[in-house]
């Protein structure tokens, strides 16, 4: 068959072909997939196929050149009866084959609603982050969505929220008016009730989620969730900190942590490490100041009559700013001061090679897409799924052993 490509319309996402091989020219509508039907000049189906693809090929076309947005509303079957005349059995089958192809989606108290262009893929989703390219872990976390789904023929749609609940709240607006098939969702920043009240609008939507990187307290039961094992994590680091001799170990973090339950963990994880250590924690080495920048806190810190000699910074963000804070108070490290993070970040490079907890974060993104597809295709009996990924300690030249521990040593020598 020799076909020749004649016209490409933009706003069709489709190419308009002349098709020599039928018995009289026609169009054939082509996607990346492979061609959805033939239509003769007029652009109506020519009588080679079937009533119900006949069907099918009038729809995509209201579809494409009706201009219809994803989340648009769609014809009813009665008026598909009328408007094809064909039996509401055929309109049935036709209306099955666009909800399998990804067209069109039906569900139960929304009707039906333009899903997604012919060729656009299986699933439409989103992504809502909150700084995308600028946040060391959403690129890694953008890598293993993407990837999954495309293997899996589907869509995805980036959201940057900015961790602004304003703008988030109008971002799932317009997710829900587009009726995509579901979202993965890093929950801002911020109080519990916020998210909690950005999940709900999407459940209430029928519009499964996923949480990735931090939980949602509360809505467990509803939600799936792909987390880092942060306790682990958090565990390995006080361990590593502990062997060097270390019984002074700030826990450095930027934000309250009932605003990040990922943070909440990793504490939990350093106290319990110091308990266990026969160490009485000190409220004075554990402290949320958001107005206290980096270089302040430390300088409060070493200015101790007891300072400490290691910091657990809860992510790598606040361990550069711890290393940037000792670099300007001249503070050696490790030979002064040890200093280890978490997330492993190669994106943020330090002034000395960071000991840090290594997070696939690729692998946390795929697993979550794979959640979200599940969910996707168990939409009548959906299971939640909750996902702790194993991390790993990763040693490098900002820890060393206690100064102190060295000093003693020195001078029995």
């Amino acid at each position: 068959m020799v076909v020749q490509v004649f016209k490409k319309h933009p706003k069709k996402a489709c190419i308009l072909a002349i098709v020599g091989a039928y018995s009289a020219p026609g169009l054939l509508y082509l996607t990346p997939s492979g061609a959805y039907y033939v239509a003769d000049r007029e652009h109506r189906p020519m009588q080679t196929q079937k009533k119900y693809q006949q069907v099918i090929a009038a729809m995509k076309r209201e579809i494409l050149e009706g201009n219809l947005e994803p989340g648009a509303p769609f014809m009813t079957d009665m008026v598909a009866v009328r408007r094809y005349g064909v039996s509401r059995i055929t309109v049935r089958r036709a209306f099955d084959q666009l909800v399998r192809e990804g067209c069109l989606s039906r569900t139960r108290g929304r009707g039906t609603v333009v899903r997604a262009h012919p060729g656009q893929g299986e699933y439409l989703f989103a992504f809502l982050g909150q700084s995308l390219v600028r946040n060391g872990i959403e690129p890694s976390l953008i890598m293993g969505i993407e990837g999954c789904l495309v293997r899996h023929e589907s869509s995805l749609i980036l959201c940057n929220t900015e961790n602004s609940p304003r703008r988030t709240t109008k971002y799932v607006q317009r997710l829900i008016r587009m009726g995509v098939d579901g979202v993965i969702f890093i929950p801002l920043l911020d109080s519990p009730d916020i998210n909690a009240g950005i999940a709900e609008t999407l459940l209430k939507a029928r519009i499964p989620c996923v949480a990735v990187s931090r939980a949602i307290p509360g809505l467990e039961a509803r939600i799936s969730t792909v987390l880092p094992d942060n306790y682990d994590g958090g565990r390995q680091v006080m361990k590593h900190l502990l062997s060097l001799g270390h019984r002074r170990i700030a826990f450095y973090r930027e934000l309250p942590v009932e605003f990040c339950t990922s943070l909440a963990v990793r504490r939990r994880a350093y106290i319990e490490a110091l308990k266990e250590a026969g160490i009485e924690p000190d409220s004075e080495l554990d402290t949320n100041v958001p107005s206290n920048p980096g270089l302040l806190r430390l300088k409060r810190w070493m200015s101790l009559p007891d300072p400490p000699t290691a910091i657990f910074a809860a992510d790598d963000t606040a361990a550069q700013r711890a290393l940037q804070a000792a670099e300007t108070l001249r503070i050696r490290v490790p030979e002064d001061l040890s200093i280890a993070g978490f997330d492993d970040l190669s994106s943020n490079p330090t002034s000395v090679p960071l000991t840090s907890i290594h997070v696939e974060h690729t692998r946390v993104g795929e697993t979550a897409a794979m959640h979200l597809l599940h969910l996707a295709q168990e939409s009548e009996h959906p299971v939640m799924e909750d996902t702790i990924l194993p991390v790993s300690l990763v040693i490098r030249q900002s820890t060393g052993i206690n100064p102190r521990m060295r000093h003693a040593a020195q001078t029995a020598t």
